[in-house]
C-alpha cells in the first residue's frame, strides 16, 4: 500500500512539474528565464538544458557512489557492473544485448552515474513514450529523488526535467530534435540507444548522426542495447566496436499452440477459461494488433465476467488494463501497479509489451502472433495499415513474459508449423517500409543535403527518398535543387509532421492562425478518435446522435473546431469532463489538445508568429486546401471520389465529420491530411475546397525534376499523371460548382442546418 501511494504522489509531481515547465517537446532552442523567488527552476526551457557541464572530478550522481552494492537492485545485470563501467570508460560504443528483464534500462545508466570523469548527462532513447515515462519514473523513485531532478524524462509536448537532471529519458523522436538543434550532442557524455533491435525510423537515423558525433568527439561514448539484437551486423556499422551479452533471470515457460482464425474471440475464451481455474495472483498478458481488437476484447471479457456473477458464479475480481499507444500517459501506470488482494491483473496490450516495459506478476501469456505495421507505397503516396506476422525473435520474446517471476505458459494462437514458414527471421526496420518526409525535413534541417548518400545502416529504397523529397518540395520546404526554403526552416520549429507544420504557415498568411492551431492540436493527439463508443446498444444509438451534432459539410476542420469551442465553453480543462460525458468525448484526449494547443502557441509567439482569429470559417478552409493540393479529389459517384493527381478512385474515411450539405449532395472538390489503403484507398481529415483556390498551385505536381532535386543521386524518372489532366478534372469540379450557384449552396446549407437543429432537439428528448 505504501508503495503505491508513494508512486502516486511522484506521479502527481510529474504532472504539477510538467506543467508548470511548459511541455516543451524540443521543437526549437529558447531563452532561458528566471528561477522562482525559492531558488526552484521556474519554467525551465530547452536553452536551459544545453550545454551544462559537471565537474568530471565527481560522480554525476554523488549519492549513488556512496551506495553500497547490497542496496542496489538484485537484477543479473549487476553481475556485470564493473565490466560494463570499464567496458564503456575504454571503449567509444559497445553493443550490448540483454534480455528482457536483465535491468539495463534501469541499471547501467545508475552504475555510469555513479562514476567520475563525464562532464555532460547520460541519455537513455526508448522508441514509446510509455517506456520512457514508466522507467524514468522507476529509476526516480529508485534513485530517490522526485522525477525531474536528478533523473527525468522527455517526450513529445512533454518535458519533466530541469538543469539538475543528470539521468534522462527521452523518446527517439525528441532525441532526434535535440540533434536539429545540437548536431553533436554537447549536452550529453553518454547516449544509450535502447530497443535497438525494434529498427524505429527514429532510432536507425540516430545510429548514423551518433556515428558521426562519436567521430567528432573522442570522449563521446555510445551503447547500443537490446534484447535481441544481431550483435556482429551492430558491431560492424559501429567501427567494429566490442559486445557484451547479459543473461536474463528466467524460469522455465510452456509453450502450447492453438491453431485458430478469429483469434480475439478465442482470447476472450481463454481468459474466461483461465480466469475461472487459476488462482487470482496469476495475471495474464494478451497480445493483440491494435486498439480497436483490445477495446473488443476488453469489452468482451468484461461482459463474460458480469455473466458468471449473474449466474451466481464466485469468481475473483479482474482488473483489465489495456495498453497502447494512443492511451494517456497516465493510464500507463494502472498497468504497474499491483492490484488489490484477490483481484487478478489482466493486461491486454500490443507488442509495446514485448520488451519495452516488464510487467510483474505475468504467469500466463496468450499470443496472436501478429502485429500491425504501416507500410508506405511511394508509387501510390498512400500508407497501408497491414496485420502481418511478428517475427520469430518478437514471439520468443512474448513467451519469454511468463517466465519472469516463475515458471509459466505461453498459448500461442497459431500453429508451430505456421510459425517456421511465415514468421520472418527478423523484424523489417521501420526506414525500409515508412513515408520518410519528416525525417528528410530533418536530415535538411541539420545541412545534411544529400539523404540519398546519407549513412544509413538499412538504405531505404530510392522511390521512397523520392516520395519524401517531392513531398517536401510540394510543401514548399525544400526548392527545386533540394535545398531547404525560409518555409521549410518554419516548418522545421514545430515538432508535427510536414504537412501539420505547412497548415499553421499557411493559416498565418490567411490571418486564421487561431483557428488552425486547434484543428492542429486535434489532429496532433489522433482527432479522429476522440469520440468513443460505449458498449450497449442503446447507448450505442445516443453516441452516435451525439457525434453527428459537429458533422459538417465544410469538412472535418469544421467539427473539430466546434468540438473544442463547445469543450472549452463547458469548462475546459477545469470542468469539461461531464460535458465529454454527455458526448461521448474522450476527456483526456481534449486535455491534451488543449496542452499542445498551448505549446503551439508558445512557439508562434516566440518566433513572433501572428496568432490571429479569422474574419470567417472559409479562410481556414483555404489554408488547408492550399496546403493539401497535392491531396485534392474530385466527385466521381455518390460519396466516391476521384484523386487530381494519380485519378485514382477514393472513399471518404468512415470516421470522419464531413457530410453532405443536403441528400447525396456532397461536396465537387475536397482535399485531405492523408490516403490510406484498407481494403479501398480512403481519405482521412477531408475538408471541402474550393476550384480556384487550388487551380494555380496544381501545375507543381508533376513539374519536379527528380534528377535535380536529388543532387543527380538518383537515376529514375517519376512517373506521374499527365499535368493536363489533374488541371481538367479540377476544372471539371470547377464548373460544377458553377452550375450549382452561389443560391443553391445557400440554400443546401440552410437545409443543413434546420436539420441540424432537428438532430439536437431529437438527442435532448433521448436523454
Amino acid at each position: 500500500g505504501g508503495g503505491h501511494r508513494s508512486r502516486s504522489r511522484s506521479r502527481s509531481r510529474d504532472r504539477r512539474r510538467s506543467r508548470s515547465r511548459g511541455r516543451q517537446g524540443f521543437p526549437v532552442r529558447v531563452k532561458k528565464e528566471d528561477e522562482s523567488s525559492d531558488g526552484k527552476p521556474s519554467k525551465v526551457k530547452v536553452e536551459d538544458r544545453a550545454p551544462r557541464s559537471w565537474d568530471p572530478s565527481k560522480p554525476l550522481l554523488p549519492k549513488l557512489a556512496e551506495r553500497q552494492d547490497s542496496d542496489w537492485a538484485q537484477l543479473p545485470v549487476l553481475e556485470y557492473r564493473k565490466t560494463i563501467v570499464d567496458m564503456v570508460k575504454n571503449n567509444q560504443v559497445i553493443v550490448l544485448t540483454g534480455e528482457t528483464g536483465s535491468g539495463k534500462t534501469t541499471q547501467i545508466p545508475q552504475y555510469l552515474a555513479a562514476e567520475c570523469g563525464w562532464t555532460g548527462r547520460i541519455g537513455v532513447t526508448q522508441p514509446r513514450r510509455v517506456a520512457a515515462v514508466s522507467v524514468a519514473r522507476r529509476v526516480a523513485e529508485e534513485v530517490d529523488c522526485e522525477c525531474g531532478e536528478d533523473v527525468g524524462y522527455a517526450i513529445r509536448f512533454e518535458d519533466v526535467t530541469s538543469p539538475l537532471t543528470a539521468i534522462k529519458y527521452l523518446t527517439d523522436g525528441i532525441m532526434l530534435r535535440e540533434c536539429l538543434g545540437d548536431r553533436f550532442m554537447k549536452d550529453y557524455s553518454v547516449v544509450m540507444l535502447d530497443e535497438a533491435h525494434e529498427r524505429s525510423l527514429h532510432t536507425d537515423v540516430l545510429f548514423a548522426l551518433m556515428k558521426e558525433v562519436c567521430k567528432n568527439r573522442p570522449e563521446f561514448r555510445l551503447l547500443v542495447c537490446s534484447a535481441t539484437l544481431n550483435t556482429t551486423k551492430f558491431s560492424d556499422y559501429f567501427f567494429n566496436c566490442p559486445m557484451i551479452d547479459i543473461p536474463g533471470r528466467t524460469f522455465p515457460v510452456e509453450i502450447q499452440h492453438i491453431d485458430c482464425q478469429r483469434y480475439v474471440d478465442k482470447v476472450m475464451e481463454l481468459v474466461d477459461h483461465l480466469h475461472a481455474e487459476q488462482p487470482p495472483q496469476h495475471h495474464i498478458l494478451v497480445f493483440l494488433t491494435g486498439e480497436d481488437e483490445i477495446n473488443r476484447a476488453c469489452q468482451g471479457i468484461h461482459r463474460r465476467i458480469i455473466q458468471r456473477q449473474a449466474d451466481g458464479e464466485e469468481v475473483c475480481a479482474m482488473r483489465i488494463c489495456p495498453l497502447h499507444a494512443s492511451l494517456p500517459v497516465e493510464f500507463y501506470q494502472r498497468v504497474f501497479d499491483e492490484p488489490p488482494e484477490g483481484t487478478r491483473k489482466l493486461v491486454v496490450a500490443t507488442n509495446i509489451a514485448e520488451t519495452s516495459i516488464t510487467v510483474p506478476g505475468i504467469k500466463f501469456v496468450i499470443d496472436c502472433g501478429a502485429v500491425k505495421q504501416k507500410i508506405f507505397n511511394a508509387e501510390s503516396g498512400m500508407e497501408s495499415l497491414n496485420i502481418v506476422p511478428v517475427s520469430k525473435p518478437a514471439a520468443k520474446q512474448r513467451s519469454g513474459r511468463a517466465g519472469r517471476t516463475g515458471p509459466g505458459v505461453c498459448i500461442r494462437l497459431y500453429s508451430e508449423k505456421k510459425m517456421m514458414k511465415e514468421f520472418p527471421e527478423e523484424t523489417m526496420a521501420e526506414i525500409l517500409r515508412t513515408n520518410l518526409s519528416s525525417t528528410i525535413l530533418i536530415l535538411k534541417g541539420m545541412e545534411i543535403d544529400d539523404p540519398v548518400n546519407f549513412d544509413y545502416m538499412d538504405p531505404p529504397d530510392a522511390d521512397k527518398i523520392v516520395s519524401g523529397l517531392r513531398m517536401l518540395y510540394l510543401l514548399g520546404a525544400i526548392d527545386a535543387d533540394g535545398k531547404m526554403t525560409k518555409v521549410g526552416r518554419d516548418m522545421a520549429l514545430f515538432p508535427l509532421e510536414p504537412s501539420l507544420s505547412r497548415m499553421l504557415l499557411a493559416s498565418i498568411l490567411h490571418k486564421c492562425a487561431d483557428e488552425m492551431v486547434t484543428v492542429v492540436a486535434m489532429l496532433a493527439v489522433d482527432g479522429a478518435n476522440v469520440f468513443y463508443r460505449p458498449t450497449m446498444k442503446e447507448e450505442q444509438l445516443v453516441a452516435t446522435a451525439a457525434r453527428q451534432r459537429f458533422y459538417d459539410p465544410e469538412g472535418d476542420y469544421a467539427g473539430l473546431l466546434r468540438l473544442y469551442k463547445e469543450w472549452e465553453e463547458a469548462g475546459g480543462m477545469r470542468r469539461g469532463l461531464a460535458w465529454c460525458k454527455t458526448n461521448y468525448v474522450h476527456s483526456r484526449a481534449m486535455c491534451r489538445a488543449f496542452d499542445v494547443r498551448e505549446q503551439l502557441i508558445g512557439i508562434m509567439n516566440r518566433y513572433e508568429m501572428p496568432v490571429m482569429q479569422a474574419t470567417r470559417q472559409s479562410l481556414v478552409g483555404r489554408a488547408i486546401a492550399e496546403s493539401l493540393f497535392m491531396n485534392a479529389a474530385r466527385r466521381g459517384g455518390k460519396d466516391t471520389y476521384e484523386t487530381l493527381s494519380e485519378g485514382r478512385m477514393v472513399s471518404i474515411y468512415p470516421g470522419s465529420l464531413i457530410c453532405p450539405f443536403g441528400k447525396d449532395d456532397w461536396a465537387e472538390l475536397v482535399v485531405c491530411l492523408e490516403m490510406v489503403w484498407t481494403s479501398t484507398g480512403q481519405m482521412r481529415f477531408v475538408c471541402t475546397a474550393n476550384a480556384k483556390w487550388i487551380m494555380d498551385l496544381l501545375p507543381k505536381i508533376n513539374t519536379v525534376d527528380i534528377r535535380r532535386l536529388c543532387g543527380d543521386q538518383i537515376k529514375i524518372k517519376k512517373k506521374g499523371a499527365d499535368v493536363g489532366s489533374a488541371d481538367q478534372r479540377a476544372e471539371e469540379a470547377a464548373q460544377k460548382e458553377i452550375k450549382k450557384g452561389d443560391k443553391d449552396v445557400s440554400d443546401a446549407k440552410s437545409r443543413f442546418l434546420e436539420r441540424k437543429r432537428m438532430r439536437e432537439e431529437k438527442l435532448a428528448q433521448m436523454k
